[in-house]
């Protein structure tokens, strides 16, 4: 947990909501969006991301930290939304593409994801998951060095 804390030691709150905090890290050039509650509905997700896909702009960022460590419940209509709508508006104003995500300890909720992965590649053929850099890490210093 020490690392964790040095490695956020040069951080901007940007956010800090009921359901997400929004930071940013000038060593890192990352905005990093954390969960803080179990689940967070689609009509508070899409502003909280709009957010932060406009401080990645403000702030030059070139890589966006998601950390679903506390969430508990898999919203796929967020997930298509995030990916296809907001990551593709992301790459085209900013040309940032580097993702990486957290994921809660549950098998369950990874596997969700997998299938949701799926569903947004058959469902959203315009939507190309080789377009970004994505990457599912285990801690956040490897979000922010990896």
């Amino acid at each position: 947990m020490s690392n964790n804390i040095q490695l956020l030691d040069n951080t901007e709150v940007l956010l800090d909501s009921k359901y997400a905090k929004i930071l940013y890290s000038t060593t890192y050039k990352a905005i990093i969006c954390i969960a803080v509650a179990d689940f967070i509905p689609k009509n508070e997700f899409e502003p909280i991301f709009r957010q932060a896909a406009e401080e990645i702009k403000n702030k030059n960022a070139q890589r966006m930290v998601f950390d679903k460590r506390s969430f508990k419940v898999f919203d796929q209509p967020s997930m298509i939304w995030y990916h296809v709508v907001l990551k593709a508006e992301i790459k085209a104003t900013t040309g940032m593409i580097t993702y990486r995500k957290l994921l809660p300890d549950d098998k369950n909720f990874r596997m969700s994801v997998e299938i949701g992965r799926k569903h947004i590649k058959t469902h959203n053929p315009e939507f190309n998951f080789e377009d970004f850099d994505i990457k599912y890490v285990d801690s956040i210093e490897d979000a922010l060095t990896k």
